[in-house]
């Protein structure tokens, strides 16, 4: 098992030691062949910022990036295993305290208000753990 999360990407620009890649982020199902008749398949374009001390890349290079599993299952955590904790365990919490469903449906949506505050807070910090690796693409 590999233990890197790897995507193929475009430089769109750069910013001193700051490289933008475009990736495109692909459904399981998105490569299949009926997929333009399915509205499962997906796909997305996300661009990542990614710093890098030695800048040799230019507009329009195609890259490989990676980060770590752990580092993906760290921000699968704080982006969805963490508000839905917060979320059921205000929703348990007040239902066990016998309030009405609607306002305790409505005070654990307002508990993840904190939250996200938090991580918006936080942000470089959590920027700053949770580092791409640029690199050109293997050939084979």
């Amino acid at each position: 098992m590999s233990n890197q999360v790897k995507h193929h990407g475009t430089v769109i620009g750069t910013d001193g030691q700051t490289v933008r890649v475009q990736i495109l982020q692909a459904a399981a199902c998105s490569s299949c062949h009926i997929s333009h008749n399915c509205s499962v398949a997906d796909m997305k374009k996300k661009i990542v910022e990614i710093h890098v001390p030695e800048q040799s890349y230019q507009a329009g290079d195609e890259v490989m990036i990676s980060m770590s599993t752990r580092t993906a299952w760290h921000a699968l955590t704080i982006a969805f295993c963490l508000p839905l904790c917060v979320l059921l365990g205000v929703l348990t919490g007040t239902k066990l305290l016998g309030v009405a469903d609607i306002t305790a449906a409505l005070l654990s949506i307002a508990f993840l208000i904190p939250y996200y505050i938090t991580l918006w807070f936080r942000r470089n910090s959590i920027t700053n753990k949770m580092q791409f690796k640029v690199e050109a693409p293997n050939i084979a």
